[in-house]
Parts: C-alpha cells; sequence; structure tokens
C-alpha cells in the first residue's frame, strides 16, 4: 500500500523511506517467533498488520495483511 486519506484529509504515503507515517509494531508472541530464528536484521519481516499514523491529526491506522482497515483509534480530546 502506497498511499491512503486520513479521515482529516491529509494523505499519508509510505511510498519514501523513511517516512513519518509507517510505525514498526510486532505483538510480543510475533516477536518471539521471528526472533527466535533471525540471525541477521535484513531478514526481519514486516508484521502482520501495517500500523500508520497520521502526522496532521495523529490519528492510528492499522490494516490486515491485504491492507483492509482493521482499526482506526483517534485521539482523545480531553487528554
Amino acid at each position: 500500500m502506497a498511499s491512503f486519506q486520513c479521515k482529516c484529509g491529509y494523505v499519508l504515503s509510505n511510498s519514501q523511506a523513511p517516512d513519518d507515517v509507517t510505525i514498526w509494531a510486532y505483538t510480543d508472541r510475533e516477536w518471539d517467533e521471528i526472533t527466535s530464528d533471525i540471525t541477521d536484521i535484513i531478514d526481519l519481516p514486516n508484521p502482520r498488520n501495517s500500523v500508520w499514523r497520521c502526522p496532521n491529526c495523529e490519528t492510528i491506522y492499522v490494516f490486515d495483511e491485504q491492507n483492509k482497515l482493521k482499526k482506526r483509534y483517534i485521539l482523545d480530546p480531553e487528554l
């Protein structure tokens, strides 16, 4: 997935590296499974879910392995 429009209208893109959108997040179980066989950081696979953060409004989006939106997390305005 190269781009996605945030609810605030900002166009998120991960087409450049590094970017300010992609968050690398592994579950603890996922990390244990992959690091038990990894000998070089270059062999580290992508996480099962892709997590993006909008640099404009800080909304967090979680996409599944087929790049389908699974969850959207919005900041609590009272914090």
